[in-house]
């Protein structure tokens, strides 16, 4: 085959292919929002515990207290960038007293992370897209250094936190009968150094948001030496206890 014509067979080949359209395969990313869902008249109700630990003279008064809480998105507003913030009214009731609203909260959700702002703090509450082992600063806009009175007692409840970490992907989470598809559990702090307690940890459903969380803030002065292996629910001198478990969604 002479030169001449085997150039023409290449430039047609190439005038073929270059014909051909291009195959660009498209992936979908699962950022994991459902795990935060926002939504007007979404109403979450937690049935909760909290124990506090109030240092009074020849000892500690320890005080528990069995409550409901209710969070309900009831508005939307834009901030100062344009963002779209969700208003989430938060209401308590002891037995059977009617509910009593107390404060308003936020929630703003961005592309890689979600914001919850209450009490004048605000927090990281999940980083996207959801990635087993992913860590972050769940509180970089809190002052660690702050501190909040607990039964008119000074403690600094985010001081030396550990970091937040999404520990795990559960396929079925089992809380008291009830089984969850699809949950996360964040870890949002396990520090302690003998004197200090800050452990914390929750639990986000698929389309369902938080179904359960947990806060130990515990203070003693306790030294090792003298309390050796005490249990913190025994040593702890002030701080408190959360507990708080999803009853109802809608």
């Amino acid at each position: 085959m002479n030169r001449s014509i085997l150039f023409l067979l290449l430039l047609t080949a190439l005038g073929v292919l270059s014909c051909e359209k291009e195959t660009v395969e498209t992936v979908e990313i699962d950022y994991g929002y459902e795990f935060f869902p926002l939504a007007i008249g979404h109403t979450w109700t937690y049935e909760a515990d909290s124990i506090i630990y109030d240092p009074i003279p020849g000892g500690t008064f320890i005080d528990t207290v069995h409550f409901f809480i209710q969070e309900t998105i009831t508005d939307t507003l834009r901030d100062n960038e344009g963002d779209l913030i969700y208003r989430i009214l938060y209401s308590e009731k002891k037995g059977a007293a009617p509910w009593k609203p107390l404060n308003v909260y936020t929630a703003k959700l961005e592309k890689t992370r979600v914001l919850r702002s209450e009490q004048n703090f605000t927090f990281i509450k999940l980083v996207f897209p959801i990635t087993v082992g992913d860590q972050w600063e769940g509180n970089a806009f809190v002052d660690p250094q702050t501190e909040i009175r607990v039964a008119e007692e000074p403690i600094a409840i985010f001081k030396d936190w550990s970091g937040y970490e999404l520990r795990q992907r559960l396929d079925v989470y089992s809380m008291e009968g009830t089984e969850y598809s699809d949950v996360l559990e964040v870890e949002l702090t396990d520090a302690d150094n003998g004197f200090e307690l800050r452990s914390g940890k929750e639990f986000y459903a698929k389309d369902i948001g938080l179904i359960y969380q947990e806060l130990m803030i515990l203070d003693t002065q306790c030294s090792l030496a003298a309390c050796g292996d005490t249990p913190w629910t025994v040593k702890a001198e002030k701080g408190f206890i959360l507990r708080k478990k999803l009853q109802s969604f809608q």
